[in-house]
């Protein structure tokens, strides 16, 4: 999947492959672990709500939330993020990493509940980690 993916071949069938994957592992993981996050970047409506199916199928009742991460980059940061990710193999550039960034589509489930959250940047992680418990806590 990830040579799929670093190569432009990934599509919509990998997708949901990858997805029933991490429902399972999440569902798995529940079970030694009350608190499951994931972390995955799903830019979709459709992929949020078929993650959501997914986990409820396995176990109808665990209770599922997510956390949005925005955060407004300038062109600079974006060309540091899209080096850093070439230095670990990933074949992206600036003007790719602004295209996937506008493919988010906003959240609108009212099935599915959800917090957002303001990335701060400027490796202020310990102000990101109190927010994203806050955002936990308000699920």
């Amino acid at each position: 999947g990830k040579t799929r993916l670093n190569t432009g071949l990934w599509n919509d069938t990998d997708r949901r492959v990858y997805l029933t994957r991490m429902a399972a592992s999440s569902v798995e993981a529940s079970l030694t672990n009350p608190k499951v996050v994931v972390v995955d970047c799903l830019t979709t409506h459709w992929m949020r709500e078929f993650l959501s199916d997914q986990i409820l199928k396995i176990c109808p009742t665990l209770p599922i939330g997510f956390i949005l991460l925005e955060r407004e980059l300038s062109f600079l940061e974006v060309t540091q993020i899209a080096h850093l990710r070439q230095q670990t193999g990933h074949p992206l550039d600036p003007e790719t990493l602004l295209k996937f960034r506008s493919a988010f589509e906003p959240w609108d489930s009212t099935k599915i509940p959800c917090a957002v959250v303001t990335n701060p940047g400027n490796g202020q992680l310990e102000v990101l980690l109190e927010r994203t418990r806050q955002a936990i806590q308000s699920l």
